[in-house]
């Protein structure tokens, strides 16, 4: 497996391809190059019989766990800083918002509710 810095530096390298445009064969070319020296790797990227479309799905599925691990790396450097809580934020309040016209129409509803309560009081 490639070390932090490489796979950090693919991935960098991935997002500006993703801005420009995907180019996945030199991304699968880089990736087998890398992992020459692992043989069980190059079978599960390319199994011998496959074509280039399914050695491209896995190589994707490849770099998404890669990601997906260094996340939880993250998460897990964090927790040992005390900087990581498995609780959730707490809620904020919303910020207040201008009366708009629903608001006057209900607050009118409300007035003649009561108003016409105490005209049935009267009568």
């Amino acid at each position: 497996m490639p070390s932090v810095p490489q796979v950090s530096q693919r991935i960098s390298q991935e997002q500006s391809q993703q801005q420009n445009g995907p180019n996945l064969s030199s991304l699968h070319k880089s990736l087998l190059a890398s992992h020459s020296g692992n043989p069980a790797f190059l079978q599960q990227v390319q199994p011998a019989g496959c074509d280039f479309v399914h050695s491209v799905a896995s190589l994707q599925l490849y770099v998404l766990l890669s990601k997906e691990n260094q996340i939880h790396q993250r998460i897990a450097e964090l927790r040992k800083e005390g900087l990581w809580s498995p609780r959730r934020l707490p809620k904020l309040q919303e910020a207040p918002r201008p009366k708009s016209h629903w608001d006057y129409l209900l607050e009118e509803m409300q007035w003649m509710a009561t108003d016409f309560a105490q005209e049935r009081k009267w009568k």
